[in-house]
């Protein structure tokens, strides 16, 4: 095995451009580990042919009555217009995901288009006379299209008797009024390619949060639920921020577990101390050294780390033999499952690096 000072380390090849590591400078400490978070990127879980690089985001979700529109909201209390403003939240999350990615050029419009949607159903697909004028206007190659929206809050109510200490610290019994409300969302995506005039992709995303409060009264629980509106616009920016992640390449935040300290090698923490403040290559070394000149379960403990260090620094082959390394020359059983993360993420790799280079 090549030691870490003879080898020349690439933390920003190609791939590694793509994933960068930003946030490994977090730890958590338990009895006997510390917790790395590594913040990279992931590929998307929709494949979206080569030729689209720019997308334009419109609304379609306008009643062709807009006094159904009205009706609906005077009837379930959402108020006139919420749907419409929480179509919007949806698309400010959408375009958060994606205008993040390097993926796409993404363009947001103003467009509102009418629909003939009806409950539970997509409208028709759009004409394509229709999608290549919006592409063209806006200059892009697809169009993704919010085709339909639904909301809905529940409010449920219940009593729980509870023991509470009075004034005077006596104990007593008394009823606690609790309250949940329950915001969902469905929002449907359609994303059309003109060129070809095909659909790339068609999906509903459902979401929902719950909120829980509890008071004096029913009344008194629930004035202190989260509002309806401000619920509702909350679950529709994480349903667009969902169908985001799914259609460009995004980025999320892993943690991985790692040894901070040996009674027979102090080496363990020495590296910690390293990691600590983003010097992975030092740690790597003294870790690596340790797995080397220890035994049992001390080398186990380095090589696993050691393999956590490569992987820190994009250089996930060594980081598997490590990991490897750890599992089946020492037996620690850490290193199998870490060998099966690092499998994982070479495999996510390839993918976005197809995804990027399309």
């Amino acid at each position: 095995m090549m030691r870490i000072h003879n080898q020349k380390f690439r933390p920003f090849t190609h791939v590694t451009n793509l994933v960068i590591f930003l946030g490994i400078v977090s730890f958590l400490s338990t009895s006997c580990k510390s917790n790395a978070y590594l913040t990279l990127m992931k590929p998307a879980q929709i494949s979206v042919p080569s030729s689209i690089k720019t997308i334009a985001i419109a609304d379609r979700t306008t009643p062709e009555n807009e006094y159904v529109n009205i009706i609906e909201g005077v009837l379930t209390g959402e108020g006139i217009g919420m749907d419409k403003e929480a179509v919007q939240k949806a698309i400010d999350g959408l375009q958060k995901v994606m205008g993040e990615s390097p993926r796409f050029e993404v363009i947001r419009t103003t467009e509102s288009l009418n629909s003939d949607y009806v409950m539970g159903n997509f409208p028709d697909p759009l004409p394509w006379g229709v999608v290549s004028h919006l592409c063209a206007k806006y200059k892009t190659d697809a169009l993704l299209m919010i085709e339909y929206f639904d909301s809905d809050f529940i409010v449920t109510n219940g009593t729980k008797v509870v023991e509470k200490k009075d004034k005077d610290g006596q104990v007593r019994k008394v009823t606690e009024y609790h309250a949940e409300g329950v915001a969902s969302v469905n929002l449907g995506f359609r994303l059309y390619d003109p060129s070809n005039k095909s659909v790339i992709d068609q999906q509903t995303v459902s979401n929902k949060r719950s909120w829980n409060a509890k008071g004096n009264s029913v009344k008194d629980a629930i004035a202190q639920l989260y509002a309806r509106k401000d619920a509702v616009m909350n679950v529709s920016y994480t349903t667009g921020h969902r169908y985001g992640q799914k259609i460009s390449p995004s980025w999320f935040t892993e943690s991985r577990s790692f040894y901070k300290k040996d009674k027979h090698y102090p080496g363990i923490e020495a590296g910690k101390r390293q990691a600590d403040v983003g010097e992975w290559g030092k740690a790597a070394e003294i870790w690596e050294d340790v797995a080397n000149k220890a035994s049992g379960k001390s080398a186990g403990k380095a090589a696993f780390n050691t393999a956590l260090a490569y992987e820190v620094l994009g250089e996930l082959d060594i980081a598997r033999e490590w990991a490897s390394r750890s599992y089946t020359d020492y037996g620690n059983k850490d290193g199998r499952d870490y060998v099966r993360i690092i499998d994982r993420r070479i495999h996510e790799e390839a993918r976005l690096r197809e995804q990027m280079e399309e």
